[in-house]
């Protein structure tokens, strides 16, 4: 499939990513951001979050692998799926607009989600773990608990279905 990606963050102790990079050598899409400098394509347009007005349903990348095993069939119900590859391949489809958010429970490691959550932020988006906290970068144990992502606008929606998730995440991977 080509949704691989290579991901790569310069991160500051301070400020967190401040410059991210996700390439895709299969298609050869390149996405770059710059903390303050916004999120660009490799042909130069600007990344901009898809506006989400509750009007219609929620379109929510997941786990391809996830999906394919049934992981999200409640979620169905209230959200239109799309099936992907990787963590990063994810948040650029947040970033570029083509989802309204990415989510996944499961732990992931800061240099996964590095380059993505500064193009999602540097596009308009924004990203946590999935209780809701500010995903922190540089500690003693590189990992988050589960990633989230979205436009600003589709942030109610995404909030509460991680919220349901979180709640229900011990008993997730038993019964995934």
């Amino acid at each position: 499939l080509p949704e691989f990606c290579i991901s790569v963050a310069l991160v500051s102790r301070a400020q967190g990513p401040v410059l991210g990079i996700i390439a895709n050598p299969s298609t050869g899409q390149r996405f770059t951001a710059l903390r303050g400098q916004g999120a660009w394509t490799e042909a130069g347009q600007r990344l901009r979050v898809a506006p989400f007005a509750g009007d219609r349903r929620l379109r929510l990348a997941v786990s391809r692998s996830e999906f394919r095993r049934g992981m999200w069939g409640e979620v169905a119900e209230i959200a239109d799926l799309v099936p992907c590859s990787g963590l990063a391949c994810k948040m650029t489809l947040v970033a570029s607009g083509d989802v309204d958010a990415t989510l996944t429970p499961w732990r992931r490691s800061e240099w996964d989600a590095a380059a993505g959550d500064l193009i999602v932020h540097e596009a308009g988006g924004w990203s946590s773990d999935l209780a809701g906290a500010p995903l922190r970068y540089n500690l003693p144990e590189p990992v988050f608990r589960g990633v989230v992502c979205a436009s600003v606008d589709a942030s109610a929606s995404i909030r509460t279905l991680a919220s349901r998730i979180e709640q229900r995440r011990d008993g997730l991977s038993r019964m995934w």
